[in-house]
């Protein structure tokens, strides 16, 4: 019950923060300030964005803070195959879902 009250406040603040967030033009998102237009950018800009929200709703229980790494290959491998208390997740998750935690690690470091 604690761990899904906190994943939703995880998520209501996450989608406050996009919206109220003036950079989340570029990612795609409507700006409330001129609706109806929304900017389009590349995959790869998209990705630590997308990224958030799996963290958030995989990760965020265990994780109150992004670990540090600039390793994208070492995070894909130890979300995959888990390490010390971390269980593996690979079969858990789909192979986007790792990626996108993955890239979103990385660009919070």
């Amino acid at each position: 019950m604690i761990i899904s009250v906190g994943v939703t406040i995880g998520f209501i603040m996450l989608l406050s923060w996009l919206v109220l967030n003036p950079s989340t033009k570029q990612a795609g998102i409507p700006n409330p300030s001129s609706p109806g237009k929304v900017s389009v950018t590349s995959p790869t800009n998209s990705a630590p964005i997308i990224g958030q929200t799996d963290f958030i709703q995989n990760c965020s229980s265990c994780h109150q803070n992004v670990p540090s790494s600039k390793n994208l290959n070492k995070v894909i491998q130890i979300i995959s195959q888990g390490k010390g208390r971390m269980p593996a997740f690979k079969g858990q998750l789909a192979d986007s879902v790792i990626s996108n935690i993955a890239n979103y690690v990385i660009s919070q470091n």
